[in-house]
C-alpha cells in the first residue's frame, strides 16, 4: 500500500533506489577494470623498436650527422617516455657520444597538447647530476621550437675531453 502511494507521488521505493546504486557501482567497477587492463597491456606490449626508430629519425632529421641509441625505452605513467642510457652521437664516431643520459623522462603537458600546443617537460640524470627542462614546438606547420634545459650537480670530468 505504501509503495503504491510513493509511486503516485513520483518517488522511488527504497529497493529500486538501492538496485540503481548497485548497478551504478557495478558499471563503475567495470570501467575502472577496463582502463586498468588497457594501461597494463599498453605497458606490456609497448612498441619499443618503433619509438626508438621515431626518435632516431627525428634526431637525424634535425642534424644528419647525428644518431640516437638507447638501452631501454619504456612508457611512463600517466603519459610519457622513460629513456635509459640514451646516447646522441656522431655517425662517424659512434664510440664518443655528443650527449649521454643515464635516465631521461619526457612527458607532454596534456592540457596544452589537447589545445594543440606541443609542450614537453624533461627530467633526468646525466653526468652524475640532474637535468630539468622543457621543449615547446610552435605548431604542426612550423619547424620552429624552443628549449630550456638546466643541469645541476654535474661532474665536469665525466664529459670534458
Amino acid at each position: 500500500m505504501m509503495g503504491a502511494n510513493l509511486r503516485k507521488l513520483g518517488m522511488r521505493g527504497p529497493r529500486k533506489q538501492m538496485a540503481l546504486e548497485v548497478k551504478n557501482k557495478k558499471w563503475l567497477g567495470y570501467t575502472v577494470y577496463v582502463v586498468l587492463v588497457a594501461l597494463f597491456l599498453l605497458y606490456l606490449l609497448f612498441p619499443v623498436s618503433a619509438v626508438e626508430e621515431f626518435v632516431a629519425h627525428s634526431v637525424t632529421r634535425i642534424n644528419p650527422d647525428l644518431a640516437f641509441k638507447a638501452a631501454k625505452i619504456k612508457p611512463w605513467i600517466p603519459a610519457g617516455l622513460r629513456i635509459v642510457e640514451g646516447r646522441i652521437y656522431l655517425r662517424d664516431a659512434p664510440g664518443q657520444p655528443v650527449f649521454e643520459a643515464d635516465k631521461l623522462y619526457i612527458a607532454p603537458q596534456l592540457l596544452k597538447l589537447i589545445r594543440g600546443d606541443y609542450f614537453f617537460t624533461l627530467e633526468g640524470e646525466a653526468y652524475g647530476g640532474e637535468i630539468a627542462g622543457s621543449i615547446h614546438a610552435a605548431g604542426k606547420g612550423s619547424a620552429a621550437f624552443g628549449t630550456e634545459v638546466s643541469f645541476s650537480d654535474t661532474v665536469r670530468d665525466s664529459y670534458l675531453p
